[in-house]
């Protein structure tokens, strides 16, 4: 597995676009909702509208979700719901697994 990490929004979309420019696209991407400029919302509308990108499974990460609207926000994306405080410690290492196993590139967002 290969994990690419990106510090905000923006710099997370430029590192989709260069992997895919070097024929190395993500697989997957795990992605949080709270980050700097641009954030995870911006980031995964930018993913879903991009033909490139949009089946490209996205974890969405967050400890700051407002409810049944933002897993329904996220669902309706095509986004996997984690939650930080309940979920990440249980569900991460578990999907990490599955990745690995897979041998799939990881965007680390």
């Amino acid at each position: 597995m290969e994990a690419v990490k990106a510090h905000g929004g923006r710099a997370a979309i430029q590192q989709l676009c260069e992997a895919c420019v070097e024929g190395k696209p993500f697989d997957v991407m795990i992605l949080d909702i709270h980050m700097p400029d641009i954030d995870g919302w911006e980031v995964l509308s930018a993913v879903k509208a991009n033909p490139l990108w949009r089946h490209m499974p996205v974890i969405a990460v967050t400890g700051q979700a407002n409810g049944a609207s933002d897993v329904t926000r996220l669902s309706n994306q095509g986004a996997l719901y984690v939650d930080k405080a309940t979920d990440f410690v249980n569900f991460m290492p578990k999907m990490v697994e599955r990745i690995l196993q897979a041998g799939a590139p990881v965007a680390a967002l």
